[in-house]
């Protein structure tokens, strides 16, 4: 009887550790994409912004159809890096400078010389 109560209380603690670990889970499923602007932003409808539907690309170089929102449109051709999470978008874009760029992307861009 007393094995099976160590047991249980084991089997318990990990239960914990690993629901615990689980909470958390954005962390592990985030992932930046980056774009490239091309073509104009369109005008959102009953709102002040602009929405983009672009091709985009994380570290790994995986490509996925980003869609984001802004206050101002980008410039033709800048860089933007997108936070992104496994259920959608999270985070305010960011334009970013070429050398930012992850090494394994940098030829999916257009990168100005």
């Amino acid at each position: 009887m007393k094995k099976m109560t160590v047991f249980i209380i084991v089997l318990g603690c990990l239960s914990v550790f690993m629901l615990g670990g689980c909470a958390d889970r954005g962390a592990v499923l985030e992932s930046d994409y980056y774009v490239q602007i091309h073509g104009k932003a369109e005008k959102n409808e009953n709102k002040d912004n602009y929405v983009y539907n672009l091709e985009g690309y994380n570290e790994k170089g995986k490509k996925k159809m980003v869609s984001f929102f802004v206050e101002k449109p980008y410039q033709e051709g800048d860089i933007v890096r997108v936070p992104r999470s496994h259920d959608g978008y999270t985070g305010e874009p960011e334009a970013i400078k070429s050398d930012k760029l992850p090494e394994k992307i940098k030829g999916r861009f257009n990168l100005k010389k």
